[in-house]
């Protein structure tokens, strides 16, 4: 299943925070200091364990504030469901910005994915405990009942989700509150 992408304005400000708090005001000296300027690079990134894809073009983001030149061919776009070792996508540019942005793009993915993993765990408890009330005579009460707290779930997620990632970012201010 793929997803229709994020618009950048959504995420910008967010990666923009996160690439300044790893960098800095010096930036990656080490980057800086053993990387040719005109090197170019590639890296695969491949799934550690079964998962959800998410995230991809947050980290692309990430890179790309670094070297703009820098391209992600996804393998596995979000959405999609990987098993450990599986490529999910080949990022290649300059070595100087691949090394850059990589902590702060696979902080993100990470994150990002183990959030829809525990989504989904969830989601499938609770579906698990809808079939088991569906099965009284009272269908129509139970359907009304399911889409009133599905879509009280999908809201209460979105909304930890992101307080998640502005906390974790050290972001004092909450823009949903």
């Amino acid at each position: 299943m793929t997803l229709n992408p994020l618009l950048p304005i959504m995420y910008e400000p967010i990666v923009r925070t996160a690439m300044l708090e790893d960098l800095g005001r010096a930036g990656d000296i080490t980057a800086d200091a053993i990387v040719p300027a005109d090197k170019q690079s590639a890296l695969v990134l491949r799934a550690r364990q079964p998962g959800v894809v998410a995230g991809l073009d947050i980290a692309l983001c990430a890179f790309q504030f670094v070297a703009p030149a820098i391209r992600l061919e996804a393998e596995r776009p979000d959405g999609s469901v990987v098993a450990a070792g599986e490529i999910i996508a080949t990022i290649e540019g300059p070595a100087r910005g691949l090394l850059t942005g990589e902590r702060t793009a696979l902080n993100f993915l990470c994150h990002l994915s183990e959030s829809v993993r525990r989504l989904q765990a969830g989601l499938q408890s609770f579906l698990t405990m809808r079939r088991i009330e569906a099965r009284r005579k009272n269908a129509s009460a139970f359907r009304l009942r399911f889409s009133q707290s599905l879509a009280s779930l999908r809201q209460r997620l979105s909304h930890a989700m992101v307080r998640s990632t502005i906390q974790r970012l050290g972001k004092t201010t909450n823009p949903l509150t």
